[in-house]
């Protein structure tokens, strides 16, 4: 049960018709970093971003599991003439920029500040084709600017981009 991508919790339920011993793999992907998994209430020790964590127990009706993903702002740094530019990934979902969101010009987006803490942002009700994820993200100078998620951008026919110009980016 989850809302996951737009959420970062997964609760299990193990529900054998007869207790059994089996193996439940989980996969935790490279971007989640810091990846907390329960079983039945306890922490699971050993999970590690970019593995797949074995429980192997004797499965009884009841079993309850829960992951919580690490959802931080991570970076994938522009090249070449993209230098100063970055795209932005909040857990796996892709962010871009779509004018629906903020009245701004997209070849004039303001440099964000990523020391700052994204923050989710209401969608608001009369939006159509509604996003899957808005995030709202500190400009340099003050200010902020609201992101969504990929696959909603340009969903009304309009020009987005997810390239964004970004404050003191680490060299590739």
């Amino acid at each position: 049960q989850t809302d996951y991508p737009a959420g970062n919790r997964i609760h299990l339920s193990v529900n054998p018709k007869k207790a059994s011993r089996f193996e439940l793999k989980l996969r935790i992907p490279g971007w989640s970093e810091r990846t907390m998994v329960r079983l039945n209430g306890a922490p699971v020790d050993g999970v590690k971003s970019g593995t797949y964590p074995t429980l192997d127990r004797e499965w009884k009706r009841g079993g309850e599991g829960e992951i919580v993903m690490d959802f931080s702002l991570w970076i994938w740094p522009g090249e070449r003439q993209l230098a100063s530019r970055a795209s932005l990934y909040r857990g796996p979902i892709l962010l871009a920029y779509d004018p629906r969101f903020d009245a701004l010009n997209p070849d004039e987006l303001p440099v964000l500040d990523l020391s700052g803490e994204p923050n989710l942002v209401e969608t608001p009700k009369d939006t159509s084709p509604k996003p899957i994820l808005l995030v709202g993200l500190p400009a340099q100078g003050g200010g902020s600017l609201t992101l969504c998620d990929f696959a909603s951008a340009g969903a009304a026919g309009n020009r987005y981009v997810s390239w964004l110009p970004v404050k003191e980016l680490a060299p590739v």
